[in-house]
């Protein structure tokens, strides 16, 4: 296999901007695990763990952007060695392409690679001991013994052969800490940039400059030898999925965004409203009501109480006098439509 398979440029603004909210293949996993106690698991209630992430995507959602991590230096050297891998993997195994985000329903991935057969395949560059124990541990096609591995790959792979419209997925380990695999002047070269490909500085160099891109930390990654006769290992395997745990999944990341829509109405609610929300409010107000000139002023000035009063170090006396004056304001054929920004500056005052 002598296919150089270049690395893919992704518009990693556009990635991250769809995956606002979603919950995608790295993170399912979560959502498979069970609340501690007996009782809990038979009410059929969420976990913790699912809890939390369930509360991270609805505050992506409200804030309109990704929250994000410091990356780990194991994560930065999975990224550094990905480009690498994916060729070394379509060299010595079999063609890996480099892909984008896959959706398909309430299925979202990225897999590391695709292979021709449309299989995704997920590259985990570890270290020697990590590779060992996995190709001991995890017999190829044994779904069992890889969720008894890891739960987190397993329900990992599986969405990404939903995304992919696959029955199969392929897990791949690798390390640089075994020579298993010479590498060859051609493979030095691409990799580390020697002459061919040196314009752009080798695969390890462009997933340096990614990483950089990303976090805006230098990370320099090297070879393990990489002097002095470099190589590889890998161990490869390969899954049919469980239509069971596809369909067991897929209820659970159904749910999980309907948790999440209610969550993201909760924390809209708790949110002090937008300079805009209450000048609507108050000019919908003064518009459909006789309020007099001097008490349209008073509500624009309890306006700017509403925004400012939480930053602000009144003493109690103060805010305790701001919220009567504030029921002051409130006429009889206003009232209901003043109460909502009433009791929005009450709790604010409290």
């Amino acid at each position: 296999m002598s296919t150089l398979n270049a690395p893919i440029q992704r518009d990693r603004q556009a990635w991250s901007a769809e995956r606002i909210g979603a919950f995608t293949a790295s993170t399912n996993g979560d959502l498979m695990t069970e609340p501690r106690s007996k009782a809990a698991k038979e009410a059929g209630e969420l976990s913790e763990t699912a809890k939390t992430l369930i509360a991270q995507k609805a505050t992506e959602v409200v804030k309109g952007a990704p929250i994000k991590g410091p990356l780990s230096y194991d994560m930065k050297r999975g990224m550094a060695l990905e480009h690498a891998m994916r060729y070394l993997l379509t060299q010595y195994w079999r063609q890996v392409d480099g892909t984008s985000l896959q959706h398909n329903g309430v299925w979202m991935a990225t897999p590391d690679g695709l292979l021709r057969n449309g299989e995704p395949g997920e590259i985990k560059n570890t270290n020697e001991v990590e590779m060992m124990r996995f190709g001991d541990e995890v017999p190829d096609g044994d779904w069992q013994a890889l969720k008894a591995w890891s739960k987190t790959y397993a329900y990992q792979i599986a969405t990404q052969a939903a995304a992919c419209g696959s029955t199969h997925a392929n897990l791949i380990y690798c390390t640089d800490k075994i020579k298993a695999i010479p590498l060859s002047e051609k493979d030095h070269a691409i990799i580390f940039g020697a002459g061919l490909h040196d314009e752009h500085g080798g695969l390890i160099a462009q997933s340096c400059q990614e990483i950089f891109d990303e976090s805006g930390h230098i990370f320099e990654y090297h070879w393990h030898d990489q002097n002095d006769e470099p190589g590889f290992a890998f161990i490869a395997r390969r899954f049919e999925i469980p239509q069971a745990e596809l369909d067991a999944l897929e209820v659970a990341i159904k749910k999980a965004y309907v948790e999440r829509d209610k969550k993201v109405v909760a924390y809209r609610a708790n949110l002090a409203p937008t300079a805009e929300e209450v000048e609507a409010t108050v000019a919908e107000l003064i518009e459909g009501s006789d309020v007099e000139t001097e008490e349209a002023h008073d509500i624009r000035v309890l306006e700017y109480m509403l925004h400012h009063l939480k930053d602000t170090p009144y003493p109690s006396e103060v805010k305790t006098a701001l919220a009567g004056h504030t029921l002051t304001l409130v006429r009889k054929h206003v009232q209901d439509a003043v109460a909502m920004l009433t009791g929005t500056i009450n709790k604010d005052l409290k």
